[in-house]
């Protein structure tokens, strides 16, 4: 029997690991996405133009001063045009995500959230 293994994180029903560009996804779903960010950063125009991505981008959550919990990011997306957008692939919502998407959204109601379903 082997070894009880507290670093590894239970699998979602229905997903499994994808490879783009040598990143390891956590779905063929972010993969793809990952993909269709990259063709962005060829956009002409500057609004829609992708000129960083940033990677599972970790977004500390408090409250009053106090760490309540970590969420990180698919995607932290800036464009030419100045803006920023954090983007979550989703292919369904669990419990845990709709409280870190509702304190996100409660502690930085001027950041923009886009989540791809």
């Amino acid at each position: 029997m082997r070894p009880l293994d507290l670093r590894r994180k239970p699998r979602l029903k229905g997903t499994s690991p994808q490879v783009y560009k040598g990143i390891r996804y956590h779905s063929r779903k972010e993969a793809n996405y990952a993909m269709e960010l990259d063709l962005l950063r060829h956009n002409a125009k500057p609004a829609g133009r992708v000129t960083e991505v940033k990677r599972q981008y970790k977004v500390p959550l408090y409250v009053k001063g106090k760490l309540i919990c970590n969420w990180y990011c698919d995607f932290l997306v800036f464009f030419a045009d100045g803006r920023e957008e954090y983007h979550e692939v989703k292919g369904f919502e669990t419990e845990v995500w709709k409280l870190k998407r509702a304190l996100f959204e409660a502690i930085h109601p001027t950041l923009i959230l886009k989540v791809i379903r």
